[in-house]
């Protein structure tokens, strides 16, 4: 998720890329991570810091059509981002929204 700025382990990262996951990385600017849960295509989108505020995440977002966003409730940037690039809320239960696009 988007706006977690606590590091990442050796482990952690090791348990989240998975070789059926579909990376795409932009250089100096952050990453889409596609994968597959429960028969649906999930993004994973985050920017760095310098990055945000540019509308990349719209752009990254209105890239992959038909896929499935989990965002956390509180991350409104992420979210306005999926909205403006034609993604549509699906469900909020206040924690995390899903999102479809």
């Amino acid at each position: 998720m988007t706006r977690d700025t606590r590091e990442i382990t050796p482990g952690m990262q090791a348990a989240w890329w998975k070789p059926e996951h579909e990376l795409w990385l932009f250089d100096g600017v952050g990453y889409a991570l596609l994968s597959e849960r429960g028969g649906k295509t999930w993004i994973s989108l985050g920017l760095l810091p310098e990055a945000r505020g540019r509308g990349l995440g719209t752009r990254i977002y209105r890239h992959f059509t038909g896929v499935w966003a989990e965002i956390r409730s509180d991350n409104i940037a992420s979210r306005r981002a999926a909205e403006k690039a034609g993604y549509t809320l699906v469900s909020d239960d206040g924690e995390r929204v899903v999102m479809h696009g």
